[in-house]
């Protein structure tokens, strides 16, 4: 495994996305809110994934997100702040060959294999009223997880991108500036997005399994 990252925001102190990249898990998280619930929630989500980080199965998984759900309701709980907070997580821990992913919100998991590029994961997103509203971590006790089995290729690409991203390009950008190369599918993925002219954060992880 080979990954690659890279991160854009405005101010780093308000910035809330998290990233982990382990030797065969990655995950990232989009802290959302007000005050310092944000990245508090970001931070106890990744926190638990490193901590029993690798899944080798849908328990597992499922065991793990439950366990950050609580967690991070405990502790941004603790802030007392007025507007509630809470965080996306998407995650993928690759075994020798299969994957097991964990997903809640609208950040989102790409593979691109033998041509062909996939989205791996759902965005939990309701519109009311005109107002975007997306399932997170720390908001309900049982909220819901999309959790998969996979297997994959080696030489497989996989992409976790947190929503700031996909928010700025068109869905057509990530098979035009595929690359086998991570660094340089990276180095083309976020020209597009200063390009784009947005001013989002936004972080991304390439991981390359050959």
């Amino acid at each position: 495994m080979r990954a690659v990252f890279r991160e854009h925001y405005k101010n780093r102190e308000t910035f809330a996305d998290r990233i982990y990249l382990g030797e065969r898990t990655f995950a990232v998280a989009d802290g959302m809110g007000m005050g310092k619930g944000p990245i508090l929630a970001a931070e106890t989500a990744i926190a638990v994934i490193r901590d029993r980080e690798p899944f080798a199965s849908y328990l597992e998984m499922e065991r793990a997100l439950s366990t950050a759900n609580k967690e991070v309701m405990e502790k941004t709980a603790q802030l007392g702040d007025r507007e509630v907070s809470g965080t996306t997580l998407s995650v993928i821990s690759f075994l020798d060959d299969g994957y097991v992913l964990g997903h809640i919100g609208d950040s989102r998991i790409y593979r691109f294999s033998e041509g062909e590029v996939r989205l791996l994961t759902e965005d939990h997103v309701t519109v009311v009223n005109g107002k975007k509203l997306v399932s997170v971590l720390g908001i309900e006790w049982k909220p819901r997880f999309q959790i998969t089995e996979g297997t994959y290729s080696k030489g497989d690409i996989f992409v976790v991108m947190s929503d700031g991203f996909v928010d700025a390009v068109h869905d057509g950008l990530l098979e035009e500036s595929f690359d086998h190369d991570p660094d340089a599918f990276s180095d083309y993925l976020y020209e597009a997005f200063l390009k784009s002219g947005s001013d989002h954060d936004m972080s991304f992880i390439i991981i390359a399994t050959g």
